[in-house]
């Protein structure tokens, strides 16, 4: 016996089903609601209903005038059994088929919403923002992929889909890809083999009657075998040309045209015209995959869709691979802008993440033009090891100066002694303190060229050149060699000396040659007799071959510096050089026309 509290329970849940019993026993009259036409074609038309007993929204495709089109309607029987038995995410799932009483077939199936991939080619070729935006290149190969995926289990159930094109695949509002009108798809016998896929497709007898000659499907995008009506030749290969078509397409966004294939448009465009941008940007792997699909000769194409699938999704490995490379250069770019700053250690940094930004992305330009202004724009502040390197120049330089400097000295006491061996000496004491002078001049600055702190003495060993220009002044007289030796000994010395030392050096070495001469200290060096200027020095005895020999000596001041300002200038001409081309590399770092 059932108690009252069984009963409340049970009642509502029986009142529930007994208000939802004619719903669910409606037929195929009452079960579904027109709302609205969604599409139509020749043979028949789409609508819009609502499934009363699953209060959804699907589509309804019904036929026109079928009793007047017996193989018509046979076709789209075949349509509903071939698309109901894929079970591929990519094709559109049928919920019901049925007649009407007037005997016209239909069947009910998923509403896609969203665009064509005709449609949105057709966008991106008008330039339009939004879909340039949404749709990419990588994008597009990915939806293409999934075609060829979907192709290839309808091929493993023995289907050929045989009108593969842009406008009969649907990209849905929230990226779902759907191959649509499977009616002229063609089935492989009747037999129920099993498949890796599952079984295949049955139909039943009858329905495979496309006979020889029969050219089905949609012109520019038949393989040459299929619009030459050659039915039996017909295999997964002859929808790998079609979806090669597509792949052309998606990468050129050149429509295909009637009765002409791909590479017969790349021909008739002519060789005399240069490529389009879309040809020069195209990778040459992409550009052999989708050639390689539209051959002409089945057996050149790709023995499957699958195939056809690998080599796309082979080439997005490697595009997704660089394209996350471009984003970590990127990354690193900025990371290399915000640590610039004028100071070693920004700059240290910077160059570091620029140098990471170019090993990520070795064309990136941004970073090749940020990589070459550092290199080619000195820093403000002068880097430790550059610093340490300066010094090491300068120290350089100086014991080059150094070593000059006695070689000039040397040079002095050599012709001195040639001087006083040619016209004799009217002192010997003063010679030799002059020639020693001069030899302890030419040895010291020697010794001190040896030194690593060089740069230090050079000055030192400048005054006292300075003292042996003095001696000379003094001894020969302030008007005979002795200005062109000091000039010579302050402008060797001002090549490598810094602005304060060069200003008191030409100071010095101007009274050196000046004061005696004022002065007078060992009597006077210049008499006028007559109209004649007679020149007389303490130490050599002036006679008849003094002009001679006086002129001989001249040469020395002339040859000596010659040859060690021209050995300075090759030396700064090669470092130009050198910086020179440094530049022009560093400008070649930078792609043309980034």
């Amino acid at each position: 016996m059932t108690d009252d509290t069984t009963i409340r329970a049970r009642g509502p849940k029986r009142a529930a089903v007994a208000v939802e019993e004619d719903v669910l026993r409606a037929d195929d009259q009452t079960r579904y609601t027109d709302l609205r036409e969604l599409g139509a074609g020749g043979m028949g038309e789409v609508r819009l209903v609502l499934d009363c007993r699953l209060e959804r929204e699907v589509a309804l495709k019904r036929m026109r005038d079928a009793m007047d089109q017996p193989e018509d309607a046979a076709r789209f029987l075949r349509e509903v059994r071939v698309q109901g038995q894929l079970d591929h995410p990519a094709v559109v799932p049928v919920y019901d088929v049925g007649l009407t009483p007037s005997g016209t077939p239909w069947f009910t199936m998923k509403r896609v919403r969203g665009q064509t991939l005709g449609e949105v080619l057709h966008l991106l070729k008008q330039g339009d923002a939004a879909t340039l935006a949404r749709f990419s290149r990588w994008r597009l190969l990915s939806i293409f992929n999934t075609v060829c995926l979907c192709i290839d289990s309808a091929h493993a159930r023995g289907v050929l889909h045989r009108d593969l094109k842009p406008g009969n695949v649907m990209l849905g509002e929230f990226g779902e890809v759907h191959v649509l009108d499977w009616g002229l798809a063609r089935v492989k016998g009747r037999a129920v083999t099993e498949t890796p896929s599952g079984r295949n497709i049955t139909v039943a007898d009858g329905l495979e009657a496309t006979g020889l000659g029969m050219a089905m499907g949609t012109p520019g995008y038949m393989s040459p075998e299929q619009a030459q009506g050659r039915v039996d030749e017909l295999d997964a290969r002859t929808d790998v040309y079609a979806l090669g078509v597509i792949l052309h397409e998606l990468l050129f966004l050149n429509s295909a045209r009637d009765g002409e294939t791909p590479h017969e448009r790349l021909r008739a465009r002519g060789s005399s015209q240069p490529p389009s941008a879309a040809e020069s940007a195209l990778a040459p792997e992409l550009d052999a995959i989708w050639r390689k699909a539209c051959e002409p000769e089945p057996a050149r194409r790709h023995a499957s869709a699958r195939e056809l699938a690998d080599e796309v999704e082979r080439f997005l490995e490697g595009e997704r691979d660089e394209a996350r490379r471009q984003a970590l250069a990127n990354e690193q770019l900025q990371l290399a802008e915000q640590a610039l700053t004028d100071t070693h250690a920004g700059r240290g940094r910077a160059l570091q993440a620029l140098g990471r930004a170019l090993a990520l992305d070795p064309t990136n330009a941004r970073a090749l033009r940020r990589l070459s202004a550092l290199l080619a724009e000195p820093p403000r502040e002068t880097p430790p090891e550059a610093e340490r390197q300066l010094q090491k120049l300068s120290t350089t330089r100086a014991q080059q100066t150094l070593r000059a400097t006695s070689l000039r000295l040397g040079s002095w006491t050599l012709g001195l002694v040639i001087a006083m061996g040619l016209l004799g000496v009217k002192s010997m004491p003063l010679a030799a303190m002059v020639v020693v002078l001069l030899s302890s001049a030419t040895a010291v600055s020697a010794l001190l060229a040896r030194r690593p702190d060089a740069a230090k003495l050079q000055f030192p060993a400048g005054l006292l050149g300075v003292v042996c220009v003095g001696a000379l002044a003094v001894t020969l007289g302030p008007l005979v060699v002795v200005p062109a030796l000091a000039a010579t000994h302050a402008m060797l010395f001002a090549t490598n000396a810094p602005p304060v030392s060069r200003r008191w050096m030409v100071l010095a070495s101007a009274l050196v040659v000046v004061l005696p001469a004022l002065l007078n200290p060992l009597g006077s060096y210049v008499q006028l007799q007559g109209d004649a200027l007679v020149l007389s020095s303490p130490l050599l005895r002036f006679d008849g071959s003094a002009a001679a020999v006086l002129l001989v000596l001249s040469l020395v001041p002339v040859i000596t510096p010659a040859v060690l300002v021209g050995r300075l200038r090759d030396a700064f001409v090669a470092a130009e050089r050198g910086v020179v081309i440094q530049s022009a590399a560093l400008q070649q770092l930078i792609p043309d026309g980034k």
